[in-house]
């Protein structure tokens, strides 16, 4: 049976009609099939992730038809199988001339595909994240593997390269443990040799397999691809020659048992995260007459030692030169055992993605010799709490914490490590540095503009809100967490929607003597009599605030004395100041406040 969808595409085309592109759904061996024709030839699927060629249900063994009609199959089209996860084999049979983007993109049961001979491309991401595949044999007659094609494939560990292949792209293989990787001896373009694939000419290594222990890249070779050696975890020592001048970028990703890496005289170029995530790499040694890098204290700086290039991610503390006026993007990449940087005086600028994903840092203290530092410099720092600036610093300051232009009008930098945060009055406008925060709850005045928020958001407190509102436009919200929720200080005391969200006043009760009220993660406790005792303070837990949203305590009044267990896991309490007139802390008071 076939059905003629309601789904004609029309070109037009200076000079005449291109021919329309129909597509169509037929039924083969109980699966419906949807398909596209086009000059007279059939492709499977619609072309775009929402059109499939078939049900995402479908499960286990099928096999592509070779024509629908007298329309024959010339190609698999992009997303034809994308998300299918229950499919475990695919028979392709002959005609089929190339395989689009992202085909057979996250089948997750997916473990063997049968190419046949007719197939002469695949496209970016063909088979991307199919962490089951292992068996799939490339085709004599493939000319083209695109970038990304095997991504995420991380059972795929043997794999041979036809004679006929005259492009291999650098990451094709990415995240693959090629421990087989054979060129057939006929291919005019790549060669595989002692765990290397090669380009013919030995110019450049496109990927290493095969598993030894210590590599050795062979004299004459110019370049090291992009990816060239990525999650190949098993390479303990590495020979690098004077011939290399290029280093791609993430070339020694997750080269995790390198410990120390020497670099030519003749290495001119050094792709971004070239070293990143080599957990165990403790050194980045350069020859001392090599014209464009140097290194100090086993980091790779530029021949004056003026820019720091990258720090090897097994540190566990650098001392940095003296000389150093730039950290560059990514210098610092997942230094996860870093737990502090002291940076000099001199330096001037702190460039993107600088210190990202460093999960160990706590605190950084910013020289006033800095001019330049972006919202993304510290992103990732799951850890990072504080970051304090200079007060001589000509261009930025900090308020509890965070990073201000000088006149706390922009904010430049948000720790990522903070979940909460109060806005300064000052502060014009919150821009686009919020989406690199990682904040769960903002107080912020009305006369501040929103435009941006971090995603993931949960509570939004305005202050001064004549109007019972942000001042905020709705597309602002897209990002917001499950159960956002807007408080205001109105004086309107009635809840309202707004833009579909409802929009709370502050939350204010009282409980033995004391009124409590909570708004921008501070709880306040108000004392009209003495103690606060244990059952008002943890009436917190069922009352109308939620434990997780107080971040600060604040209690004034005549307290004389802290009940036992009063703030018992508290978890997100950070700070606190306890009134001089307190006598007594009771037991456990403050216990679980982790």
């Amino acid at each position: 049976m076939k059905n003629l969808n309601l789904c004609l595409v029309f070109a037009l085309q200076v000079g005449g009609m291109i021919s329309p592109a129909f597509s169509e759904t037929a039924v083969v061996d109980g699966i419906t099939w949807l398909y596209t024709i086009k000059d007279g030839e059939a492709s499977v699927g619609g072309g775009s992730w929402d059109l499939p060629a078939v049900p995402r249900t479908t499960e286990g063994c099928i096999k592509v038809p070779s024509a629908f009609g007298s329309f024959p199959v010339t190609r698999i089209d992009s997303y034809a199988f994308y998300m299918c996860e229950k499919l475990e084999c695919v028979e392709i049979q002959e005609g089929v001339v190339s395989i689009g983007e992202d085909a057979f993109g996250s089948c997750r049961k997916l473990v063997s595909v049968e190419i046949p001979a007719s197939v002469k491309d695949f496209g970016r991401y063909a088979f991307s994240y199919c962490p089951a595949l292992m068996n799939i044999t490339l085709p004599e007659g493939l000319l083209n593997i695109s970038a990304y094609a095997f991504i995420g494939c991380s059972k795929l560990d043997r794999i041979a390269i036809p004679a006929s292949t005259t492009n291999i792209h650098s990451r094709a293989f990415r995240d693959a443990k090629m421990l087989g990787l054979n060129v057939a001896d006929g291919n005019l373009y790549y060669k595989s040799e002692n765990g290397l694939l090669l380009t013919k000419d030995s110019q450049s290594v496109v990927r290493c397999w095969g598993g030894a222990e210590n590599v050795k890249i062979p004299e004459g070779v110019v370049e090291i691809a992009d990816y060239a050696f990525y999650s190949c975890d098993w390479v303990m020592k590495l020979e690098i020659p004077a011939s290399v001048i290029g280093i791609g970028y993430g070339a020694f990703w997750g080269c995790k048992g390198l410990e120390r890496i020497e670099l030519p005289k003749s290495v001119l170029r050094i792709g971004e995260r070239a070293f990143c995530n080599c957990l165990s790499l403790q050194c980045i040694a350069v020859d001392s007459q090599n014209p464009v890098f140097s290194s100090c204290d086993g980091a790779l700086y530029c021949r004056d030692a003026a820019s720091l290039v990258s720090c090897p991610a097994g540190k566990s503390s650098i001392v940095l030169d003296g000389g150093v006026r730039r950290i560059c993007a990514e210098a610092f990449v997942n230094c996860d055992k870093i737990s502090s940087v002291s940076l000099p005086f001199g330096l001037t600028n702190i460039e993107n993605n600088a210190f990202s994903d460093c999960r160990g840092i706590v605190k950084i203290e910013i020289p006033e010799s800095v001019i330049g530092l972006e919202a993304g410099s510290f992103s990732g720092c799951v850890k990072l709490q504080e970051i304090s600036v200079d007060v001589h610093n000509p261009v930025f300051t900090s308020v509890d914490g965070v990073v201000y232009d000088k006149d706390v009008k922009r904010l430049i930098c948000c720790p990522y490590g903070r979940s909460y945060l109060t806005v300064p009055d000052t502060v014009d406008e919150v821009g686009w540095e919020f989406t690199l925060a990682n904040l769960r709850s903002i107080t912020v005045d009305y006369d501040t503009k929103l435009s941006y928020l971090p995603y993931g958001l949960q509570e939004l407190y305005v202050k001064n809100s004549e109007w019972g509102m942000p001042n905020a436009d709705e597309w602002v919200f897209g990002s917001v967490g499950d159960g956002f929720q807007i408080y205001v200080d109105s004086e309107s005391r009635a809840d309202r929607t707004w833009y579909g969200f409802m929009v709370k006043m502050a939350p204010t009760w009282w409980m033995g003597g004391v009124c409590y009220s909570l708004f921008g993660g501070v709880l306040t406790a108000r004392a009209e009599s003495p103690a606060c005792t244990a059952n008002a303070c943890q009436a917190i837990i069922e009352g109308p605030a939620a434990i997780h949203r107080v971040y600060e305590v604040a209690m004034e009044g005549d307290f004389d004395e802290i009940a036992a267990g009063a703030f018992q896991y508290f978890e997100y309490l950070s700070n606190g100041k306890i009134p001089d007139g307190v006598k007594c802390i009771g037991e456990s008071a403050f216990y679980g406040c982790s």
